[in-house]
């Protein structure tokens, strides 16, 4: 599992609530609200499996941009916090937490069905810890994502076909959780440290 699409899936989990369908937000051109969630799933790292409980928790604001646009504007002030067991009941275990604030900062039409979306995640969006409570990992500073989207000139996000790049400022680390990989050794650290 690639890290960032992991934080990419958590992220439109915790948005969900807010952003809805083009054609509905066109109707709600400015929304505020909190929201406070949690959820238990399994995922496999670092060729194990692990039961993860994730708790995500926060304030956002939401604007309406050009009818027809595959997205909102957002400014999403959340933290989270995953707590990671692993599945064969060997005791091991870890935990993420972070704070972040999140904005979708620019939804503009490029040409025809094709958007362009802007990104920028601020904070200290992650760090992992051992069970006892050791510091292994903390990022800092900011991550910009830019997107273009088209959208097949249909409301339904399923089709859309995305291209994306990012860049950052600030200690962060985009890794695979295969065997071998940074996140892997962060892990491994982790685990041992109990």
């Amino acid at each position: 599992m690639n890290i960032l699409t992991a934080t990419a899936a958590v992220a439109s989990m915790t948005l969900a609530g807010a952003l809805v369908a083009p054609a509905a937000q066109a109707a709600r051109p400015s929304e505020r609200g909190s929201y406070d969630d949690q959820v238990d799933y399994q995922a496999v790292l670092c060729a194990r499996t692990w039961d993860i409980h994730a708790h995500d928790w926060g304030r956002f604001q939401v604007r309406s941009t050009e009818a027809g646009a595959p997205e909102v504007l957002v400014h999403d002030v959340h933290s989270v916090d995953r707590e990671y067991h692993a599945a064969d009941g060997s005791g091991d275990g870890y935990r993420i937490s972070g704070k972040e604030n999140f904005r979708i900062t620019d939804v503009s039409r490029v040409e025809g069905d094709v958007w362009r979306i802007e990104l920028v995640s601020a904070g200290r969006t992650w760090q992992m810890r051992s069970l006892g409570g050791v510091l292994l990992w903390a990022d800092r500073g900011v991550v910009r994502t830019h997107l273009l989207v088209d959208t097949q000139g249909d409301d339904d996000p399923s089709n859309d076909e995305y291209e994306g790049t990012m860049d950052w400022s600030g200690p962060h680390f985009f890794s695979t959780a295969e065997p071998g990989s940074q996140y892997c050794a962060y892990q491994a650290e982790a685990v041992a440290l109990g």
